[in-house]
């Protein structure tokens, strides 16, 4: 995912994929594929579709690392509500009171998440919703990260690269 997504990375550590994958399961989201060491989820809501994309750890690259860790990306268009952000936040403070958390980041600022001030965070989400509306007008309504740039009409290799050079 490029452009047309906005990344949030969680890393948990001593646990099992299964374990995150029960947890995500019970908030209600629903598994769309399995390649290797990777496992792709879905949420649904009212206000767009959030991705869930979770690495164990002999997946990532983590070296001298003690105990089970999960990498969890949580990815979603930016073309959705930005109301989303806020389900996502309740995602993850609902994994953090569960699990050991190493790190919330997100990708986007390259910035740590602190879960108690999430005005940052909303910020950031409502500055890249314009920033890329204004480049890739859209309709909008619940869409996936991969499905934007078929809504919007553009072939994404010839509109993206000339917008991002």
């Amino acid at each position: 995912m490029g452009y047309e997504a906005y990344k949030i990375t969680a890393k948990y550590q001593n646990l099992s994929m299964e374990d995150m994958t029960g947890a995500l399961c019970h908030a209600g989201a629903v598994p769309v594929e399995r390649f290797g060491g990777t496992v792709t989820m879905e949420m649904v809501n009212d206000y767009g579709v959030i991705e869930l994309v979770l690495r164990e750890e002999n997946h990532v690259n983590l070296r001298f690392s003690p105990g089970g860790r999960v990498l969890l990306t949580v990815r979603f268009a930016k073309v959705n509500d930005v109301r989303i952000s806020g389900s996502v936040i309740a995602l993850l403070k609902e994994l953090a009171a569960t699990f050991d958390t190493v790190y919330i980041r997100d990708q986007e600022t390259n910035s740590d998440i602190d879960l108690c001030d999430t005005a940052p965070l909303l910020q950031a989400v409502t500055y890249a919703k314009y920033n890329f509306e204004y480049n890739f007008p859209v309709c909008r309504h619940k869409v996936r990260c991969r499905d934007v740039f078929c809504l919007c009409g553009h072939d994404y290799p010839a509109a993206g690269t000339e917008i991002l050079s």
